[in-house]
């Protein structure tokens, strides 16, 4: 956005579904808008049903909606109306994937590897630790067992979940598993050197995984999650270390990839020549 505003001025942010009052302003704004950017799975379906002027919808991830049949031929149905005007870009590889197999090859069908990472502070902790809101934990709870019993139940310490949030599951019954509760967003990478990356919530490219990586962390990531964010097309150090489960090392080049400034001059590049060609 500050990069927009350098160029064409003011760039104005609005929530569709903060209350009442701002879904109707939103729904007038992308009415009489010349150009809008959406991002918000709910918001980018609004978005499509409502503005057919040129714009860029940015697809995060279909996430829980990826395996919802009805859900994905609208959402195909509302892409094959709008591709010839819009932009789409598609945060995670598999979703890509899928969208061009259904809508064929387009110039405006793209791929963009989440929202970008940044270098975190790291602290003196070695072991394994995983992110994650307590909303999640149900979604991932299988590959958090799965991870563990691969690994002989090492420690693994949970940041973004308190006691009561993990002692309410018994499959941690009997395990090293430390909850460190909420953290400052500049923290989140501070209890240990092995970024723990679960599957089973169906996000984009989730975020903590490219600050991870940015910051050069010790990557371990079930290798099906692996291939599905797109992470076997940039240049990764590959282990396997257990069946099922991959060791990435960060290269320089796959951390120039992911960091934010790559990401942002990407989005930019896009946004500016849609702006241009309206």
């Amino acid at each position: 956005m500050e990069m927009l505003e350098k160029q064409i001025g003011k760039v104005l942010s609005f929530g569709v579904y903060d209350d009442v009052n701002a879904f109707f302003q939103a729904v007038l704004k992308i009415i009489t808008s010349d150009i809008i950017v959406s991002s918000n799975l709910k918001s980018n379906v609004l978005f499509l049903l409502l503005y057919f002027k040129k714009g860029v919808v940015i697809l995060n991830g279909l996430g829980r909606y990826r395996k919802k049949k009805y859900f994905r031929l609208i959402l195909l149905l509302l892409l094959r109306i709008n591709l010839y005007k819009k932009d789409v870009v598609v945060q995670n590889y598999a979703d890509w994937r899928y969208f061009k197999m259904k809508l064929g090859a387009s110039d405006n069908l793209l791929w963009c590897p989440g929202s970008g990472g940044k270098k975190r502070y790291v602290g003196k902790n070695k072991g394994y630790f995983i992110v994650l809101r307590k909303d999640k934990l149900s979604c991932v709870i299988k590959s958090v067992c799965e991870f563990l019993d691969k690994m002989s139940n090492p420690d693994l310490f949970v940041v973004g979940c308190n006691s009561e949030d993990i002692i309410v599951y018994q499959e941690f019954r009997d395990r090293f598993v430390y909850p460190v509760g909420y953290q400052k967003q500049c923290d989140i990478l501070s209890y240990g050197n092995s970024f723990v990356q679960l599957s089973g919530y169906g996000e984009g490219f989730p975020h903590t995984l490219a600050d991870a990586i940015v910051t050069g962390l010790n990557i371990y990531i079930p290798s099906e999650l692996y291939v599905q964010l797109g992470l076997y097309k940039m240049n990764a150090n590959v282990d396997y270390v257990v069946p099922g489960w991959l060791k990435i090392t960060p290269s320089n080049e796959l951390i120039h990839v992911l960091d934010a400034n790559t990401v942002n001059d990407y989005y930019y590049k896009v946004i500016k020549k849609k702006i241009e060609s309206a």
